[in-house]
This record gives structure tokens, sequence and C-alpha cells, in this order.
């Protein structure tokens, strides 16, 4: 019996790889069409096994069609792995005959290390790489990963998943090394990412290929971060990024790493390759900056000027997902409203106010009327006020937030028994010609709408207030009572 393709992709949509491999026997159109789900994903390494994968699928007139997204596998193999480190590394198999282990698993690491360091050095790799991108017509997107999967129920690593490589590899060898950024007990740094991230981009350029979506390192930035330092363009012989392989990019979602045994602001103020980096990307539709910083000295974050051009505007740009990064109220305002004119969802963890407050932001967020959606990540928090926190992801402040952003009504902050007008107070915080330009009214207008805003809230205050003070009209004795009141309603909405 004959289906048309359309029905037989979809049936064969939720199989499993080994029901998939199945199907591609029952006839040649069964066959084709199982492809386009078994490989759809091609992975790459300079491990044999990898190598001898990519070539095969990238070389085949079929097979080459299939592809949409290459996974880079950045484990790797270290030619000073001893077996001393060997022996600690297996002794979590205490059962088992340790000896065999040891033995079998230690020439076979090592194997694979020689193999690597040769490929690598001589270039055939990064040729290969070329080569093999070339022909790859439905090539979309790239991922650039620190180690293999690791299954966290089990604590162990998930050999269901990643590259051929990392799934065939006995369990009970020792992994190859995923990036690290502190010292190891031989007294040497391990790969951090730097190299693989030079050869996927140059080769990206290289080959010419138009990708749309690219990730670098893990969500976690202690245990795959990309190195901030491959943005460092203060020396010019230094490895680093092409970023010539990235302007047609929409989707691009980067975390760089946390050191913790290196002088932090030299890392932080030589990344202006990141700058660059963006403001290359005209058609950036999703981006997500998980940027480090120092848990060792505190509060040690990129600031606005590291990261963005004030200059840039990303006119497609709709989904902004930025943590760790330090900036004054005015400017993000500046980025997140007039910089990125199309933007809908937004996400912002770790961010720390130095000027200005996130009352004020939050006014101005409202104001531009284009929110659908507004998170913080798990465990994060917004700051400002010195170090005050203002709001964590767990506050029950952060559904009203999300709400009054959205769809308006009364400032959460602004307790209940004053009008809603009175939350126009906080824009006092926003420089002026922001102010202006939010609201879409001249300077005067502006002044109007303030001290209405100041004489609804006044009047309220002299009727009853809870802190049972009285104005007395004057801007000193305004101020004061702005500034009790806004600690103490944030206060009370955070942990």
């Amino acid at each position: 019996m004959h289906f048309p393709s359309e029905l037989v992709l979809a049936i064969l949509k939720p199989l499993t790889r080994p029901d998939l491999k199945s199907a591609r026997l029952v006839s040649k159109i069964w066959s084709l069409c199982a492809a386009e789900y078994l490989f759809n994903v091609i992975y790459i390494s300079p491990s044999k096994e990898n190598i001898d994968v990519f070539e095969a699928i990238t070389q085949h007139p079929v097979l080459s069609k299939c592809p949409r997204h290459l996974e880079y596998d950045g484990a790797e193999f270290l030619t000073n792995y001893s077996v001393d480190e060997c022996i600690e590394d297996l002794e979590r198999y205490k059962d088992c005959d340790i000896v065999d282990i040891v033995d079998d698993g230690y020439q076979e690491y090592q194997e694979h290390a020689n193999y690597q360091q040769a490929v690598l050095e001589s270039g055939q790799f990064f040729e290969i790489l070329v080569r093999g991108l070339q022909p790859l017509v439905s090539l979309a997107s790239v991922t650039l990963q620190p180690h293999w999967p690791w299954n966290s129920s089990t604590n162990s690593r998930d050999i269901s998943r990643g590259s051929p490589l990392a799934r065939s590899w006995n369990r009970f060898y020792p992994d190859p090394c995923g990036w690290s950024f502190t010292y190891g007990r031989n007294g040497q740094r391990g790969p951090d990412g730097a190299r693989q991230c030079l050869i996927i981009s140059s080769a990206l350029a290289r080959a010419r290929k138009q990708i749309r979506k690219f990730g670098l390192g893990h969500s976690a930035p202690l245990i795959g971060g990309l190195p901030p330092d491959v943005f460092d363009r203060s020396d010019h012989s230094s490895t680093g990024l092409d970023i010539t392989a990235f302007p047609w990019l929409e989707h691009f979602d980067i975390t760089l790493a946390c050191y913790t045994d290196i002088v932090t602001p030299r890392i932080l103020n030589n990344v202006h390759g990141l700058q660059l980096l963006l403001d290359s990307m005209d058609q950036l539709k999703f981006l997500r900056l998980r940027l480090s910083s120092d848990y060792d000295e505190g509060p040690t974050l990129y600031n606005y000027e590291n990261v963005f051009s004030a200059a840039k505007v990303w006119s497609r740009l709709m989904t902004l997902k930025l943590e760790f990064m330090s900036t004054t109220a005015t400017q993000l305002l500046l980025l997140l409203v007039f910089q990125m004119p199309e933007m809908r969802h937004l996400e912002l963890g770790y961010i720390t106010l130095l000027e200005g407050t996130w009352h004020s932001v939050i006014e101005g967020l409202k104001q531009s009327n284009r929110l659908s959606s507004f998170r913080i990540p798990y465990n994060s928090v917004l700051v400002h006020r010195s170090g005050r926190s203002f709001m964590y992801s767990s506050s029950q402040f952060l559904e009203p937030i999300e709400e009054y952003m959205m769809h308006g009504g009364h400032h959460p902050c602004i307790p209940p028994n004053q009008p809603h007008q009175a939350a126009r107070i906080y824009r006092m915080d926003i420089e002026p010609s922001v102010r202006d330009r939010l609201m879409g009214l001249d300077s005067t207008r502006c002044e109007e709408l303030d001290s209405a805003a100041r004489k609804a809230l006044m009047d309220a205050r002299n009727k009853g207030s809870r802190c049972g003070h009285k104005l007395d009209g004057s801007q000193a004795s305004w101020e004061k009572l702005v500034e009790m009141d806004s600690y103490h309603l944030t206060s009370n909405f955070t942990l």
C-alpha cells in the first residue's frame, strides 16, 4: 500500500531511534522519510568515531540533505592524563575488577587523546569540518557542547544521548574532560572551550554557512560556560571568535564562565569582541546572555558598556534573556524600549541598578505597553539602591509586577488606599529626556503629570497614612517620604 510522504512523516515522527532504523527497511519512501528524523542532528569532534560518521553523512548524496542541526562535542581527551588520575576517577566502581578497568580504560583514553592531538595540530580536523559543512544545505543551527550529556536523576553520564562516541563509550572507562576553569590535580588548567569556539566559528565562515541559530556553553556558568577571554581584543594574537560567521543569526544563546582564580576586573574590561559580535547581528530575534560574575569577590558584574553599544538597534529582536549585568535605570530602559523596539518577552536575573530604581524601570516598561511576558529566572534577584534586593524569583511580588507591566492597573508598590496615578511618581527617577520619549509628550506635559501624581499621593497621605506622617508640601518632605515608603514597600515583598 502506498502512502504519501507527508503521511509517512507523520507516522514516523513519534518513533524512537531503534524503531526509525527498522522503518528504513520497509521501502525506499519509508527509508527517505525515516532519514529525515534519524539524521536531522549531526555530530562532530576531533575523534575518529565521530569524524567517520560525520564524513559518511556529509558525503552521501541523500543523507547530506537531512541534517538541520550540528552539535560540536567539546569534551577533550587530555594527553597528560595519568594512571593515578584514572584510578581516582574510577573509584566509583569499587565492586568491579578495577585492575582490568584501569588497564583497558586508560589505554583507550590515551589512544583517543593522541589521535585528537594529531588531527588538531595538523589542521586536518579543521579541513574535514569545512569540507563536511559545505554540502549540508539544510543546516540551520549549531551548538557547542562543553561536556558529554549528564543524567541528573542517576548522577551519571547519559549514554542514550550525545555524539556517536559518547553513546558507544564504555561507561566503566574514564570520560573525556569537559570545560574547566580551575587548575586540576596536575596543576594545569583543563580545556575551556576557547579552541573549539575558534574552530567552529572559523569553519562556518570559511564554508560560508548562513546558519540561523547558534548556542555556546552550558546554562550553568560554573560547569560549562565559555571563557570571557574569547572576546578579548586587547591582544591581537589571542584566540578568539570569527564574528564574520554570525551576521545572519536569528537566535543566539551564550553562557560565559565564572572564573574563581583570575582577577575578574581584568576579564570584564577586555571583552570588546562580545559587543562587536552583537553589533553584527542585524537579524537577531532571540538573545540569551548569561554573563559571568565573580562569586568569590562579591557583585563584580559586567556593565552595560562592556556588552552593548548605545548606538545599536536590534529592530527584529522579540525575546531577551539577560543575567549578571550592572547598569543604570536609564541605560536599561533605553536598551529594552528603544534599542529593542519589537521586544515582547523579557527575562532578567541578577541585574543590579547602579543608579535609579526598579520602580522606575517597571513604570517605564509599563508605559511602553509592549511586553507579553516578564519573568525572573529561578533563584535570581534584582538589586538596586546600593545593594538592596528589590525582588526575588520566588517572591509573591513577581506575578503582580508582570500583570501590571502587561495590563496596567494598580502598581504593586503603591498601597491599595492610594490612587493609580500615584505610580507616576516613580517616573521622576527616569532621566527627563528618556521620560519624555516614553510618554510621547513634551516636557511641559510630563511636569504637569508629575505634579498631579505628587499632589494625589500627598492628599492620600494627609487623609490618613499608615506611617503616621503628615506632609508639609515641601520638596524635602516629599523626597523623604518617597524614600521611606519605597524601602518599606519593597521589603514587604522580598525574602
